[in-house]
């Protein structure tokens, strides 16, 4: 349900015909105030200004509302201050996995192995979505920690539009009666092939409802031509429309649409990978998604609405060392940088959950075309998420008029923006550009102010998070910093490992050369971008590189960091030994 407040109602705490009375008698009371400020009984009062009235703010509920996960048995939890956040298809046999996958910020297993022991996923406080179709192979008792059911994967794409009414009905019946929650996730079928009718049908089946298609990294995309509900429309796009983090919030809007088509509304999750989730190769157009694109697409998908994440944990293609089934259990090598953005990412949705399950204002504000904005409204403030909305970026301009002047405080960057008349801008160096806003000062636009003493969230004394200075739940920064290389190398040497620690995503590139007059011959170099904290940058040495330098015994490594528009540099020689 819509709710909205005018400004000039500010503190009105009733409702109804109350509110009603309220209006009339202060109607009333400047009638009768209006021969002592020069007008006559028998002529009206001027209506006010224009510019003296101030626009309406409407509120609208999340999708599904607060409490939706108290309907089912074993449900989620619906306390404010939790966010779901989920893996796909891990397990947990040790101890050990749920430490690794709690200190990610990981709270829900979608999908998990039947060899799973329960009772960990349980003692933990984690919640699981088992796979109904292998209900009757697990080996340890379902009990409070499943809070669904997982219907089936994509089924949309492997049975086409009869499966709605046909197998994924037929699996829904199937499954007991306990009275907890159905999940599905839905493909192409759904997002690209189906009509509106027949995608609806699908996702009107299940509880909770996602879809993946994984943007940075699909090959089978790059000649993909647009859809009503792209900005391009039906037309071929380009390699930089379909490698694009809006497209991740655009997934929601289309299953919110769809969803909303029955008047009755459900959280919507959202599915972003973490490795290389195809197995053709990077010449057949697959590859890895970076950190910063997965931070984006993350952020694009909550400020399109979506209600939880989940993440694909598992990496089927590129280099043989970085195959795996636990992407976001690798703290170095290959995806250690993966990692560190995501935990990140999870920290700050955990810090930001208040403001997320909040309600979302939905009118009276504007977003220039260069990003796209969610705005939420919570315990005395507003809450601006903004992430680019074109792969190049771009400086918009926010407005929220009813809000005067104000200061608009960087999240997790540090810095501040006046905000001036409800206005202020800021810019997006590229696609993956996010910044996420609270709004201190101003005016409440008629909405109820404060009812704690905090300076809210994202600050001292409102959680903390990374980036935050202080508080509960608050990472450290650490400087940037490039460590040293391992100074002597053998002559069988294969790698060169060099640490690097990042404050905020970075990206490092590095070379190794030796002299060979008149100029210098690169042997090795390489370039990635990190997340936050501590990673290893790995150099790779050829058969002819280390023949090269068994002849000259000294080679020169030079690291350049680049963070934050800052590039911190450094140079260091190494010496080869045999033996």
């Amino acid at each position: 349900m819509l709710r909205s407040v005018p400004r000039g109602l500010a503190g009105a705490r009733g409702k109804g015909n109350v509110l009603v009375r309220t209006w009339m008698l202060a109607l009333l009371g400047l009638a009768l105030a209006a021969p002592a400020c020069g007008f006559s009984q028998s002529q009206p009062a001027p209506p006010a200004r224009a510019a003296d009235a101030a626009p309406e703010v409407t509120l609208q509920p999340v999708d599904g509302g607060p409490d939706y996960y108290a309907r089912f048995v074993h449900g989620l939890p619906t306390d404010p201050s939790y966010f779901p956040i989920g893996v796909w298809f891990e397990s947990v046999v040790d101890p050990h996995d749920v430490d690794l996958d709690k200190a990610a910020g990981l709270n829900v297993y979608v999908v998990i192995t039947a060899n799973s022991d329960l009772a960990l996923v349980r003692a933990a406080g984690s919640h699981v979505f088992a796979q109904s179709s292998e209900r009757d192979q697990f080996t340890s008792a379902f009990g409070s920690e499943t809070a669904a059911w997982e219907l089936m994967d994509e089924i949309d794409m492997e049975d086409g539009p009869s499966g709605c009414t046909g197998r994924l009905q037929d699996i829904v019946n199937g499954l007991p009666a306990d009275g907890r929650a159905r999940y599905s996730n839905f493909g192409k079928g759904v997002l690209l092939w189906q009509t509106d009718a027949e995608a609806a049908c699908f996702v009107d089946v299940p509880s909770i409802v996602s879809t993946d298609l994984y943007w940075f990294t699909d090959p089978w995309q790059l000649d993909m031509t647009g859809t009503p509900w792209l900005p391009e429309g039906e037309r071929p796009m380009t390699t930089s429309e379909i490698r694009r983090a809006s497209n991740y919030g655009y997934v929601i809007d289309r299953l919110r649409a769809l969803d909303a088509r029955d008047g009755q509304r459900k959280p919507i999750w959202a599915f972003v990978e973490t490795g290389w989730p195809f197995t053709q190769t990077a010449a057949e157009g697959a590859r890895a998604i970076e950190p910063r694109e997965v931070r984006a697409a993350v952020w694009h998908s909550l400020i399109a609405g979506a209600r939880g994440v989940i993440y694909f944990n598992h990496s089927f293609g590129g280099p043989d060392e970085c195959q795996t089934q636990h992407v976001l259990r690798n703290d170095t090598g290959c995806y250690g940088a993966i990692r560190a953005m995501v935990t990140s990412i999870n920290s700050q949705i955990k810090d930001l959950a208040p403001a997320l399950n909040a309600d979302t204002v939905t009118s009276g504000w504007t977003v220039g075309p260069a990003a796209r904005a969610m705005v939420k409204w919570y315990d005395g403030h507003f809450y601006v998420f903004t992430a680019a909305r074109t792969a190049t970026g771009g400086t918009a301009t926010f407005s929220l008029p009813c809000a005067g002047d104000a200061t608009a405080v960087r999240l997790y960057e540090g810095g501040t923006i006046p905000v001036v008349r409800g206005q202020f801008s800021e810019t997006f160096v590229d696609g993956d550009a996010v910044h996420l806003f609270r709004i201190d000062g101003g005016t409440s636009c008629g909405l109820e102010p404060a009812v704690s003493s905090g300076g809210g969230l994202g600050q001292p004394g409102g959680g903390g998070g990374p980036g935050g200075p202080g508080g509960p739940g608050a990472t450290p920064v650490l400087p940037a910093h490039i460590g040293r290389a391992r100074p002597v190398l053998p002559l069988t040497v294969k790698r060169v490992r060099v640490p690097v620690t990042c404050p905020t995503a970075c990206s490092v590139r590095s070379r190794l050369t030796l002299r060979r007059a008149p100029h210098r011959v690169t042997l090795a170099a390489a370039a990635r971008q990190f997340g936050p904290g501590r990673s290893l940058l790995v150099l790779r040495l050829t058969r002819r590189d280390r023949a090269r330098i068994a002849q000259r015994r000294r080679v020169r490594l030079r690291t350049a960091l680049t963070t934050s528009g800052t590039t911190l540099a450094r140079t260091q020689r190494l010496f080869v030994r045999s033996g």
